[in-house]
């Protein structure tokens, strides 16, 4: 009977959005990793809370995600919640998905992040769950492999950029400062995209081959290709436009992967670039601790004269405190 009965729900059993069709497809994803390591990314987002991109609004990154890498067979998989009403059509989720009740989430999420090559994480607010799964994240060593997606500041949302743990995560971006085409193809997703890609590429027996022996990490190692760049030029396009504090955050987000590259003297005018904005923007204090980093960086490479240009300059802000 296709008439809903009063006071009783009719599953959505029909079409790409339907939690049925998206479980299906969900447990076929994890059956190819199980038997021949075929690789997924795992897209994680807030329960009842959709955050549009693109064209109008009107597109699901998740969506997008698994348009354009399924071709490749690259999986993209997502969580349901058993409670949550699926949208039909255009508005709703219909990457593949795994339905998770409360009881067994923490274990389940675990478990994915595990095995996924690639985490995208969608945190308009920072909760409990959210948090959790960053710290997952971390503990499963992927804090490489994941990328945080997080409001635009000006907007009705919290600030997340300089709260834990998101602030340690080399790839976040703010979802405005995607492209509304092609998203995919931006600098946070990747060289982890084509690494994935690389993966997939791969004759089954010799992915298995790979991971039996520990080496898939040694024959495809993940790298920051492309990262630090694109942070510096974003910084730059904001300054140019006298956003002076996204250009900050900008610059952060690439001191924070010069760090994990171990790169001192990029860091070094990284750093100065943001103790220079600071001061555009009235922050003494912050200038003086940006430059006293640059000055330890600079000390790690040995460099004298920069050395000794950037004590003057912290002198000459601390004088003015």
């Amino acid at each position: 009977m296709s008439e809903k009965r009063q006071g009783q729900k009719v599953p959505n059993t029909k079409g790409v959005t339907s939690t049925e069709s998206r479980t299906a497809r969900g447990r076929a994803i994890l059956e190819a990793w199980d038997t021949s390591r075929q690789p997924f990314i795992l897209y994680l987002r807030k329960f009842r809370f959709i955050m549009y991109h693109g064209p109008d609004s009107r597109m699901l990154l998740e969506n997008h995600f698994w348009a354009t890498l399924s071709p490749h067979r690259v999986g993209v998989l997502t969580v349901i919640d058993p409670t949550e009403d699926p949208l039909p059509g255009a508005y709703g989720h219909g990457a593949p998905a795994v339905e998770v009740a409360d009881d067994q989430w923490q274990s389940a999420v675990s478990d994915l992040i595990s095995k996924a090559e690639m985490i995208v994480s969608e945190v308009p607010l920072l909760g409990e769950g959210a948090a959790l799964e960053l710290e997952m994240c971390i503990q499963s060593r992927k804090t490489a492999q994941t990328v945080v997606l997080i409001p635009p500041p000006g907007g009705p949302f919290e600030a997340l950029d300089d709260v834990p743990p998101i602030k340690s995560f080399p790839r976040v971006i703010h979802l405005d400062e995607l492209p509304e085409i092609n998203a995919i193809g931006h600098f946070v997703f990747h060289d982890l995209v084509d690494r994935a890609c690389a993966l997939a590429s791969l004759k089954s027996s010799e992915r298995v081959a790979l991971a039996t022996a520990g080496l898939l990490y040694d024959r495809f190692p993940v790298t920051y290709t492309g990262l630090r760049a694109g942070y510096q030029n974003t910084a730059i396009g904001h300054e140019g436009m006298g956003e002076f504090r996204r250009a900050a955050r900008s610059y952060f987000r690439a001191l924070v992967v010069a760090v994990a590259e171990g790169d001192d003297l990029s860091a070094s005018d990284i750093a100065e670039q943001i103790a220079r904005l600071s001061l555009m923007i009235g922050d003494r204090t912050a200038a003086m601790n940006y430059l006293g980093g640059a000055i330890r960086f600079a000390q790690r490479v040995d460099d004298a004269e920069r050395l000794r240009r950037l004590n003057e300059e912290l002198t000459r802000v601390a004088e003015k405190l």
